[in-house]
C-alpha cells in the first residue's frame, strides 16, 4: 500500500507539473514530491560539524607530542617510536630538507613501504611546509621517475628497504639514517594555506594525481563518527601508500594520540593474522577484498579488533553476517572512497545483513553531501538508480595540472548557496534506500578497483 501511496503522488506532482507548463517534454517533468526532495537534498546529508580547520595535520601530531611525549606513537616490527621520538625525528629530517633547498609549497617525492621511516618522511615534508607524493616499493622505476618528473617533485625521500636501489633525479635522502631526540622545530614548521598536504599520483579517475589539502583530511580524521579513532587504540598502517586508505590510516591514528602498527609487507591472510596478534590490534580499514580473503582464511584473527572498516567494493553479505555472529561487540563499517576525496565518504554501521540483500554504504559523513541526480543533474527519487555525486570539505579541489578533465569532473554545487561550492562526478551508479543510506549499484571507474585491491 505505501509504494502504491508514492506512486500515486509522484504521479500528482508530474501531472501538475505538466499542467504548469505545458510544452515541457515529458522526460523534463518534475517527479519528486517536497518530502522526498527534502530528505534526498537535507535530512539525509552529513550533518554539519566543526573540525579543526585551522589548524595542519602535523599540528595535531605536535600537540600530541607535547601533551603525551613518552606515549608510543608508531610500532614497526620489534621498533617502537614514541611521539616525542616520532616528532623530534621529523624535525631534523625537515631541517636537512629546507637545507637542501626544499621550501615551502614545494614537493617532496617519498619511495618507502609501510614502515617508521616512511611517516618521519611525511611528517618531516609537512614540517617543512611542503607537499609529500607517496610512492609504492611495488611500484616500477619508470613510473616512479614518470610523476617525479611530470609533479616537479624537489627531492627524494628513501627509506631503509629501498637504499640500494639508485635514485634518480633530484636530490636523494634516506631518512632512516636521521634520529634524534632533541625537539628542534623547523624554520617553517607550519603548513602553507590552499597548498596539498600530499598528492596521490595517478589515483584519480582515469589516472590523474589528485592534491589533498589538510583541511580536507581534517574534515574527516578530527569530526566525530562511527568511524573515528580514540587515543587507546593501535591502528594497523597495511594500505598502499597510494591509497587514499593510507592518509586515514596514518593521519587518522597520529592526529587522535593513538598508535600506528605498520602492517605486514606482504598481503597473505597468516602474515595478516600474525601483525594483527603480535601488536594487539585494535582498528582497521580494509580493503573490502582483502577483509573478505581474511573472514574466508583466518576469521579468528580479527577476534581483538573493536573497529573494522571497509570499503572499495561491495561486501559479501554472507561475510558480513559470519563476523557479526563471530564478533557481536565488534564495530564493522562499511563505507564508500575515492580517490579524489579524503577517508571516508559515506559510511555505515552494519549491525545485520540479510541474505541475499547487498550491504548499504551508509550516509555521508559530518559535512559531507552526495548527491545521485539523472542526466539533468536533478536528484533522483529514493530507490531509483543515477549517477552519484560527492561534495563537502574532504573533497578535492581538482586533477592536479588536468583542466579538462578537472572541468569534466569537478562540477558546480547547484545544491549549495556559496559560489565555490563544487560536486565531484564519480561516474558510480546508486540510489537512496527508503531508510537514507546510500546503496551501491555499479562501479564503473577503473579507480574503483584499484582502491579495491590496494
Amino acid at each position: 500500500m505505501e509504494l502504491i501511496d508514492r506512486f500515486l503522488e509522484r504521479l500528482r506532482v508530474c501531472l501538475e507539473g505538466a499542467a504548469e507548463a505545458p510544452r515541457l517534454p515529458l522526460n523534463q517533468l518534475p517527479v519528486l514530491t517536497s518530502t522526498e526532495e527534502f530528505q534526498v537534498l537535507h535530512h539525509w546529508q552529513g550533518k554539519s560539524q566543526s573540525f579543526a580547520e585551522d589548524y595542519g595535520i602535523s599540528d595535531l601530531v605536535a600537540r600530541w607530542a607535547q601533551i603525551q611525549p613518552a606515549a608510543l606513537a608508531v610500532r614497526d616490527g620489534d621498533r617502537t617510536v614514541t611521539y616525542g621520538h616520532l616528532l623530534g625525528w621529523a624535525d631534523d629530517l625537515a631541517h636537512q630538507l629546507t637545507e637542501t633547498g626544499v621550501s615551502r609549497r614545494d614537493r617532496v617525492a617519498v619511495q618507502a613501504s609501510q614502515s617508521v621511516e616512511a611517516i618521519v618522511a611525511y611528517l618531516a615534508v609537512l614540517r617543512a611546509g611542503a607537499t609529500y607524493i607517496p610512492f609504492d616499493f611495488h611500484q616500477t622505476s619508470a613510473e616512479k621517475q614518470f610523476w617525479q618528473h611530470k609533479l616537479q617533485a624537489r627531492a627524494v625521500l628513501s627509506d631503509r628497504h629501498l637504499t640500494q636501489r639508485r635514485l634518480h633525479g633530484p636530490t636523494a635522502l634516506t631518512p632512516y639514517l636521521i634520529s634524534t631526540t632533541n625537539h628542534n622545530p623547523p624554520p617553517h614548521a607550519v603548513g602553507v594555506e590552499g597548498a596539498p598536504a600530499y598528492i596521490l599520483p595517478g589515483a584519480g579517475r582515469l589516472g590523474h594525481a589528485v592534491p589533498i589539502t589538510s583541511r580536507s583530511l581534517l574534515s574527516t580524521i578530527t569530526t566525530s563518527h562511527p568511524g573515528s579513532l580514540h587515543a587507546e587504540d593501535v591502528v594497523l598502517h597495511a594500505a598502499h601508500a597510494s591509497s587514499p586508505l593510507a592518509a586515514q590510516e596514518i593521519w587518522g591514528s597520529l592526529g587522535r594520540g593513538a598508535q600506528i602498527a605498520c602492517g605486514p609487507r606482504r598481503s597473505d591472510p597468516a602474515s595478516f593474522a600474525q601483525v594483527v596478534r603480535n601488536h594487539q590490534i585494535t582498528a582497521a580499514f580494509l580493503p573490502t577484498t582483502r577483509l573478505h580473503r581474511q573472514v574466508v582464511h583466518d576469521l579468528q584473527s580479527l577476534s581483538g579488533i573493536r573497529l573494522m572498516a571497509t570499503s572499495g567494493a561491495a561486501l559479501n553479505p554472507t561475510i558480513a553476517r559470519r563476523m557479526r555472529q563471530a564478533f557481536p561487540m565488534q564495530t564493522l563499517l562499511h563505507g564508500y572512497t575515492a580517490a579524489e576525496s579524503a577517508g571516508f565518504i559515506t559510511i555505515q554501521t552494519v549491525d545485520h545483513a540479510d541474505r541475499g540483500r547487498p550491504v548499504p554504504v551508509g550516509r555521508p559523513l559530518p559535512n559531507g553531501r552526495v548527491y545521485i541526480l539523472d542526466e539533468r543533474n536533478l536528484p533522483v527519487a529514493p530507490q531509483t538508480v543515477g549517477e552519484l555525486y560527492v561534495a563537502g570539505p574532504g573533497l578535492a579541489d581538482s586533477y592536479l595540472d588536468a583542466p579538462s578533465a578537472t572541468r569534466h569532473r569537478f562540477l558546480a554545487d547547484p545544491f549549495r548557496p556559496t559560489v565555490s561550492a563544487r560536486m565531484f562526478r564519480t561516474g558510480d551508479l546508486a540510489c537512496w534506500q527508503l531508510d537514507g543510506t546510500l546503496q551501491m549499484v555499479q562501479h564503473n571507474d577503473q579507480a574503483t578497483q584499484r582502491i579495491a585491491t590496494a
